[in-house]
């Protein structure tokens, strides 16, 4: 966003695979770039970006490294956070979408992850889908989630919710702060997914 307006940029295909690809979760670690995308049915990836020069242009190719988890992985949503990666991710084994499911790593590159004590932490339809990047609210000093509200509609907008995280618990606290896609609005009509990283804010949107 700059001063109320939003950009639209042109994107670059860097995967295809034979089934349903959204959400590109990315993330560095040691001064690489990864990425974990939902993938549908065939599981949940990580993949490492890595920058090409062909001809003289270049352009990211992402690179398999393993796969995490096994199920029907949606919205998968990394934060590295006092020593452990936790990764959030709904579905796998449950039929609802709204199974809010969480995994522990010391390290999500080289180590295998494994199922948090509290997991599944919640099913609600308002916070068991992830919808963008769990990032460190400075002024409050707390560690916030954003997730989407589907309780009427998919795409009625993002709620917000404070985590405490530790390898042993997890307290999900949902705030009074809402994202919800004004009726009528001639801008878009539904939205998924809200990132902000480093000085960028990206909004994922039905137009």
């Amino acid at each position: 966003f700059d001063n109320g307006k939003y950009a639209v940029g042109q994107g670059e295909k860097v995967l295809e695979n034979e089934f349903h690809l959204s959400y590109p979760f990315t993330f560095e670690k040691n001064n690489d770039t990864y990425m974990i995308p939902e993938n549908n049915k065939n599981g949940c990836w990580l993949y490492k970006l890595e920058l090409k020069n062909t001809n003289g242009n270049s352009h990211l190719e992402a690179k398999k490294i393993k796969k995490l988890l096994s199920g029907f992985a949606t919205d998968p949503t990394l934060i590295s956070f006092e020593g452990f990666d936790y990764l959030f991710v709904s579905r796998l084994i449950y039929e609802s979408q709204y199974v809010l499911n969480v995994f522990i790593s010391s390290n999500i590159i080289k180590e295998d992850c494994k199922p948090h004590p509290q997991s599944p932490l919640i099913v609600d339809v308002n916070l068991g889908r992830s919808a963008g990047r769990i990032f460190f609210d400075e002024k409050t000093k707390s560690i916030i989630r954003p997730s989407q509200i589907c309780e009427n509609s998919y795409g009625e907008g993002i709620a917000f919710s404070e985590l405490k995280l530790s390898p042993k618990s997890i307290v999900i606290k949902q705030l009074n702060d809402k994202f919800i896609t004004p009726r009528n609005y001639r801008e878009f009509k539904k939205v998924h997914h809200i990132d902000k990283f480093r000085n960028l804010t990206v909004l994922d949107f039905v137009r």
